[in-house]
């Protein structure tokens, strides 16, 4: 089983090499790849455990968006167990994507009160629309599986 450091550093190898390789071969995808491959570097199968992961800790020092981020992903932590169902193969991933998705709605539900007074929209569902259709691209969601095998592998 790898440490936290391993990790961290075999995830942003995978996820620069995935992003480099789809901009040479498939640039229209770079952006979802580059989401997917940063979302499974951060929303990682260890957020189930008891302490901190190198990734929370250094969401930490973002002000404002790491304490957030520990705040939406705390639930996830308490509801799994650690090496459970967060480490399946597939169904890991999907709960992950699934907590997500619950977080992007309810931001988006929160926020587009805001973005409708300043016109960046003209209904609120519009931003929950935007938030759903880009986690569920596929191109995002191959990126961040890849990143949850990395994962799995280097825990072998």
């Amino acid at each position: 089983m790898a440490d936290g450091q391993t990790h961290l550093i075999g995830n942003l190898v995978l996820g620069s090499a995935l992003t480099a390789t789809t901009f040479i071969f498939a640039r229209d995808y770079t952006l979802y790849v580059f989401v997917g491959a940063v979302l499974g570097l951060i929303v990682t199968p260890d957020l189930d455990i008891d302490h901190a992961t190198e990734t929370e800790h250094i969401m930490r020092m973002v002000p404002v968006i790491g304490v957030w981020f520990m705040a939406m992903y705390y639930p996830y932590a308490l509801m799994f167990k650690h090496r459970g169902l967060s480490h399946n193969l597939f169904l890991g991933t999907i709960g992950r994507v699934a907590w997500t998705l619950v977080i992007v709605a309810v931001c988006a539900l929160f926020f587009s009160g805001l973005m409708q007074l300043f016109g960046v929209i003209t209904h609120p569902l519009d931003t929950l629309r935007y938030g759903v259709l880009l986690l569920l691209q596929p191109a995002l969601l191959l990126a961040w599986w890849a990143q949850d095998i990395m994962h799995y592998t280097l825990d072998i």
